[in-house]
């Protein structure tokens, strides 16, 4: 990929592709009863936390500048299986 700013009229047409990744916390016993769970901090449930293993020992092979998250233990739990 060429890293040099295009000038004059070519300038227009310069797109920059960042990439993102969004990712929802796992299964809550709250999310599987279909309870909406809104901003009450519920735990994961043991298939919650099988799916948040599997998918931090996917995440770990991609390079991420920053990475965001809620204040919840759920969503601090697969932020911390990433770093």
């Amino acid at each position: 990929m060429n890293s040099e700013r295009p000038t004059g009229k070519d300038a227009r047409w310069h797109i920059v592709y960042t990439p993102r990744s969004l990712v929802r916390h796992a299964e809550t016993a709250w999310s599987a009863s279909g309870i909406h769970t809104g901003h009450v901090d519920i735990s994961l449930t043991q298939a919650g936390e099988r799916s948040c293993q599997t998918l931090g020992h996917h995440l770990r092979s991609r390079p991420f500048s920053a990475v965001w998250s809620s204040p919840s233990q759920r969503a601090m739990h697969l932020r911390a299986l990433r770093l």
